[in-house]
């Protein structure tokens, strides 16, 4: 951001499967996100059906990002197969795992946006195929 802000925490909800064919649009969010200075991002995974190397090498390579600047990848209520999953592939030492959303993402009154903390912005993601899977990954980090 140009003035310098930074948002604390976002949101992201997911849905469908989180695989080879259809995380490269988490990346580009994510991706984004860091641009504008996130250092939390929260994964609702409820609605992932299934994930797969692909999609946890994102996750973790996000997470690692993330650590590095002191801060934290969460993923939010993961299902029993995408848990099992991150357990096969042991990244729980990655990626901090909760079966609820963080206190600090969580409406605290029924107003408008009640599924994120008011000033914390969501971001609704369908895992979709990238539209251009032949650019650069822009979580690459230099040697």
């Amino acid at each position: 951001m140009p003035d310098g802000t930074r948002t604390a925490a976002v949101l992201l909800r997911l849905a469908g499967p989180l695989d080879a064919d259809t995380c490269g649009h988490l990346r580009y969010q994510l991706a984004a996100a860091f641009a504008a200075g996130v250092t939390s991002v929260v994964v609702d995974m409820s609605e992932v059906s299934s994930i797969d190397v692909a999609g946890l090498g994102v996750l973790t390579g996000a997470a690692k990002h993330l650590q590095r600047r002191e801060g934290e990848l969460v993923l939010a209520h993961p299902s029993p197969e995408v848990l099992t999953t991150v357990r096969i592939y042991d990244v729980e030492r990655l990626l901090a795992v909760r079966a609820s959303t963080p206190l600090s993402m969580t409406p605290s009154s029924g107003t408008e946006g009640a599924d994120r903390a008011p000033d914390e912005p969501e971001r609704r993601l369908r895992s979709v195929p990238d539209p251009d899977p032949a650019r650069a990954d822009p979580l690459a980090q230099p040697g």
